[in-house]
């Protein structure tokens, strides 16, 4: 399959190959200058056919000639409604993480971020999500939190390292009361010295206290581990047990696979279905529990027949995220797919939408029944509420009491950017002039916007 991509060392834009072998995914792409360059973006050749069935309408050969350098939504975007906004509030840090990507830009002033509060809202977008730096080292976050209510954003999500959280237990509070809902916070072991090595510094305690004082405040948090190959990857069944066991304010753990922008030296890479295998390996759960988000999208369609108006649809790249969900039972992992039979209950609305009568709907209603095994069903389980969540926004905190949506990003870097991607991103950067740019281009080619 044929895309284009860039030279990780000159960033001219060049024709690249996708190339399916035995032992993974790999992009290829030749520079004139620097030569040729080869990189595995996925770990698993079985599970790319299987994700890539899920690819959402509107994908298209390239037109443009200078795309990515002159990217944003353009026409040639599949969707152009983000699911939310990476805001970027400060380049400052109370941290000194090896692994950081940022770089320095100048911090936005209220007028600027009225303006992007605006264009995200323009979008029909009304989520953001707050990225640094620290967010948290702003003085005026609280602040920024209340413009961006007054201005129309109804979900506001701050992502952190947590220590300013944890040595305030105040500022939760506030920034709850302000009109914070979701606290991402990073956290990638049980481990302090896995801790020392990817943050330079022990945060375990840090972490937990950030945690307890955001359960104190009621904000909802998820948990954030980056993985990097051979450093936490053993990990990762440990941190969903804890999240199991915070079920209670824990709603999604967001697994990163390392990229390789910024600071943090190019070593060997983990990719999506390889940190699929670790959690297979260290849970309850299985390879084939984990789909692509593009598979959410039939639910999103039933949901619009219902309703009979246009919703959210899911429409970004299925390599990009991979997504599972658990019920907590007293702290026990217990896999959505240990007692629904997803892919029959996602056929079966496929099915029934091909040919929505009344008819149809009595014996759609009754095979989506016969998926689920109900001798198994947690406590807290609540079928058509399910049904009713996908296409919302946030999607992890209307799955029900004690339920945790698993994620693993499958983020790009200039070794591994595929415009073809890009094209479906969901979650793009709102800059200072109002511009939306997809969030992978952004981290590699911030220079160029």
């Amino acid at each position: 399959m044929r895309t284009k991509s860039i030279c990780p060392e000159c960033e001219k834009v060049i024709p690249a190959e996708i190339d399916k072998r035995e032992d993974g995914v790999f992009l290829v792409k030749e520079c004139e200058k620097h030569g040729k360059f080869e990189e595995k973006f996925w770990g698993d050749a079985d599970s790319y056919d299987r994700y890539m069935r899920y690819s959402a309408e509107g994908y298209k050969a390239d037109t443009t000639t200078n795309c990515p350098n002159d990217c944003g939504l353009c026409a040639e975007h599949v969707t152009q409604q983000p699911f939310f906004c990476f805001l970027n509030l400060t380049s400052r840090c109370n941290a000194n993480c090896p692994t950081c990507f940022q770089k320095d830009f100048p911090e936005p002033t209220f007028e600027e971020l009225r303006k992007m509060f605006k264009a995200v809202l323009n979008a029909g977008c009304s989520s953001i999500l707050y990225t640094g730096g620290e967010p948290t080292v702003r003085k005026d976050l609280v602040e920024v939190v209340k413009l961006a209510r007054e201005c129309g954003i109804r979900h506001q999500k701050l992502s952190t390292n947590g220590i300013l959280l944890a040595e305030k237990p105040g500022l939760a509070r506030e920034l709850k009361e302000s009109g914070l809902g979701i606290v991402l916070l990073s956290f990638d072991s049980l481990d302090d010295e896995i801790y020392k090595k990817m943050k330079g510094q022990p945060l375990l305690e840090t972490k937990k206290r950030a945690l307890e004082n955001c359960r104190r405040a009621g904000l909802g948090v998820v948990l954030i581990p980056t993985v990097m190959k051979g450093v936490n990857d053993s990990q990762l069944g440990a941190i969903l047990d804890f999240a199991a066991r915070n079920s209670d304010i824990v709603k999604m753990v967001d697994f990163q696979a390392m990229f390789f922008e910024g600071r943090y030296p190019k070593v060997e890479r983990i990719t999506a279905p390889e940190i699929v295998e670790k959690i297979a390996e260290q849970t309850p759960f299985r390879k084939e529990f984990f789909y692509p988000l593009t598979f959410g999208d039939t639910f999103a369609q039933l949901a619009e027949y219902k309703r009979g108006k246009r919703l959210r649809r899911f429409a970004e790249h299925p390599l990009c995220t991979a997504f599972s969900a658990f019920y907590s039972d007293k702290g026990r992992i217990v896999p959505f797919n240990e007692f629904i039979d997803l892919a029959r209950m996602e056929k079966e609305i496929r099915l029934f939408l091909d040919s929505p009568t009344r008819l149809n709907y009595a014996r759609f209603a009754y095979r989506v029944l016969k998926a689920i095994d109900w001798r198994k069903k947690p406590r807290g389980f609540k079928l058509f509420k399910l049904l009713r969540t996908f296409h919302k926004i946030p999607l992890q905190f209307r799955l029900g009491e004690n339920a945790i949506v698993v994620s693993v990003l499958n983020f790009m870097d200039r070794y591994t950017l595929d415009t073809n991607r890009l094209k479906g991103c969901t979650t793009p950067y709102i800059l200072p002039s109002g511009k939306l740019v997809p969030f992978c281009a952004y981290n590699v080619l911030r220079d160029h916007y």
